[in-house]
């Protein structure tokens, strides 16, 4: 397993600071980030799939989870390699793989606090 494989599996599942941890708060803010994330997870994930031409993602928060990371351990160094256009910049897969991953976990983050 890579740095990128394990940087998004910790992002999306360590039990401490992840999507994961914050999955079962409640709260019309709550509810309302958990949404973001999964758009903006979905964007990122069918730019992804139809450029590399992979399966589609699920539309499930934690069945997207899952499936992203499932699917970029599978990615090669090449696809990774891969440039896109995302709002208007080319990134790299592994660098739109990553902004995902701070996305999510920044929306977590404020999900956590918003409890408090």
């Amino acid at each position: 397993m890579d740095e990128l494989e394990v940087m998004l599996i910790e992002s999306n599942f360590d039990p401490w600071e992840s999507v994961s941890s914050i999955l079962d708060h409640s709260g019309e803010r709550a509810s309302r980030l958990r949404a973001h994330v999964l758009e903006t997870k979905l964007l990122y994930w069918n730019l992804i799939c139809s450029t590399l031409k992979l399966e589609p993602a699920p539309t499930t928060l934690l069945e997207l989870m899952h499936f992203e990371c499932r699917m970029t351990g599978l990615l090669s160094l090449e696809q990774r390699a891969t440039i896109l256009e995302y709002s208007g910049r080319e990134l790299s897969v592994a660098a739109l793989i990553r902004l995902s991953a701070r996305h999510s976990i920044w929306h977590a983050g404020q999900i956590a606090l918003s409890k408090f």
